[in-house]
């Protein structure tokens, strides 16, 4: 069975390669947009006429970490120019985002127009199973954290940042939950996952919403998110100072008038934004909650 991999150059993309290299599939073809990338494949989502497969055809497996849209876009489009490379394809297994859900009634037009097009996206990757008979898998993971090689999360490494540069952050007394996963969790997923139809029993309309094995307050995950860093590390120095709901919502009201978009983000340490699959029920293997 060969493996097609997308998006490689990701935290997540780089865990699952490293991950996929220790297993059984010995036919792994990486692809990358650059055509001087050493040990890839070309291949420009954007440009799918230019996508060269004739090497690389066979009984297969489709794995993408690059964004949802590039792909349904990129295979919705290859179906109809080259349809014999889906021929041999069994399995489509794509990453999205949990933004999908919830972001959906957030009241900033970025944020909408977010879910609408994770949304779209997944559709049409689900329309195009339909129409090519092929299985698709869409997994929604929750707040990614961690690292795999150079590649580093957009999430925790932005907080972390504002930690070594503020002495102080102000945070409600009453926070919503979050349930974090990693990079390699995630990527422990995907393996599972592939052509595995144990797993068919926590999707819902080829939708997998995923998170970590821990729930936490957002307080909670900030705290251990300090104290996982190295003990010289200036975010070490930054103290949580706890502030009651009304005064912390008063105190930043007028970010408002500037970006509701950020003013919404704020607001959202209020959201429960949990209870979603643990990643442990289908890797079969608890790990706690440690971020790079």
């Amino acid at each position: 069975m060969l493996i097609h991999l997308f998006g490689s150059n990701t935290p997540v993309g780089e865990a699952f390669k490293k991950k996929l290299k220790k297993s059984s599939f010995a036919n792994i073809f990486c692809y990358s947009r650059s055509k001087y990338a050493e040990n890839y494949f070309y291949c420009d989502m954007d440009k799918p006429r230019e996508f060269n497969f004739e090497r690389n055809i066979g009984e297969s497996i489709i794995v993408s970490f690059a964004p949802i849209w590039k792909t349904s876009s990129f295979l919705t489009n290859l179906s109809k120019i080259n349809p014999e490379f889906l021929e041999k394809v069994k399995h489509i297994l794509v990453c999205s985002s949990s933004s999908a859900i919830t972001k959906k009634y957030s009241f900033n037009k970025f944020d909408q127009e977010l879910s609408s097009n994770l949304i779209e996206s997944e559709n049409n990757l689900i329309q195009l199973g339909l129409k090519t008979e092929i299985k698709i898998t869409i997994v929604q993971p929750s707040l990614i954290y961690g690292s795999s090689g150079n590649y580093k999360d957009k999430n925790f490494s932005k907080i972390i940042s504002i930690m070594r540069k503020l002495p102080f952050i102000l945070l409600p007394k009453n926070t919503g939950m979050r349930q974090p996963i990693s990079c390699n969790q995630l990527a422990e997923v995907f393996i599972k996952l592939i052509d595995n139809c144990e797993f068919d029993c926590f999707l819902k309309d080829s939708r997998l919403l995923i998170g970590g094995d821990e729930i936490l307050s957002y307080r909670e995950m900030l705290i251990k998110l300090r104290n996982s860093t190295k003990l010289n590390d200036k975010a070490r120095n930054c103290i949580f100072i706890i502030i009651p709901d009304k005064v912390f919502i008063f105190l930043f009201t007028p970010l408002i008038f500037f970006s509701i978009k950020y003013y919404e983000a704020i607001m959202r340490i209020f959201s429960n934004l949990s209870s979603f699959t643990f990643q442990f029920k289908i890797t079969k293997k608890k790990r706690r909650f440690i971020s790079s």
